[in-house]
């Protein structure tokens, strides 16, 4: 894609379009929000050198976005979904974000403390 040749080889751009993302993802619901999700797949799909720290990158940003946004669900159920996607291309993400914490998933557990409270809230908003 577009997007990935930009980005291949040159981390500072990576970092540019994980802003725009994390912007968009903050500012929109619906369409835009999965269109800038989809732009973070394409980046977890490159493989360069920057490849940990592009991804990295991106899902800390992510994941801050989104912990200022936990009210909205829609946002937080389409970050949840890519979250765990991209997790799944890539396996070795999980580990590089908890060893960029410090080895400790502390920073992250309010994902599971909001995925709790939507399962104790009946849950149907799954569905």
């Amino acid at each position: 894609s577009l997007l990935q040749s930009m980005c291949f080889g040159d981390l500072s751009r990576s970092q540019a379009v994980v802003c725009r993302i994390c912007e968009r993802v903050e500012e929109s619901d619906g369409r835009a929000l999965r269109s800038a999700l989809r732009a973070g797949t394409a980046l977890v799909a490159l493989s360069d050198g920057f490849v940990r720290e592009r991804t990295v990158f991106l899902l800390k940003g992510v994941l801050h976005v989104a912990r200022n946004n936990r009210r909205y669900f829609r946002t937080m159920h389409l970050v949840v979904h890519y979250l765990v996607k991209w997790c799944r291309r890539r396996q070795e993400l999980a580990g590089w974000l908890l060893e960029d914490g410090g080895g400790s998933g502390g920073n992250y557990r309010w994902v599971e403390a909001w995925l709790k409270e939507c399962i104790n809230n009946g849950g149907d908003a799954w569905a």
